[in-house]
């Protein structure tokens, strides 16, 4: 029995990849996104870790 024979499809890696990345209801992007937007609420706008974490970006694919 080879290795091979055990990996998923490149296609369905990818499907599932973008399902849980991208279109869940409860999708990274969205929840990386909100968690941003909750720092930011609590940060102060001239604090390193406001800086760092404005410089993160997080988008969804097309």
């Amino acid at each position: 029995m080879e290795l091979t024979e055990h990996k998923p499809p490149l296609n369905t890696a990818r499907t599932t990849r973008n399902n849980t990345m991208y279109n869940a209801s409860l999708n990274l992007v969205d929840n990386a996104n909100a968690a941003k937007d909750y720092l930011f609420t609590i940060l102060d706008a001239n604090s390193t870790e406001y800086k760092a974490v404005s410089r993160i970006k997080f988008k969804k694919v097309k």
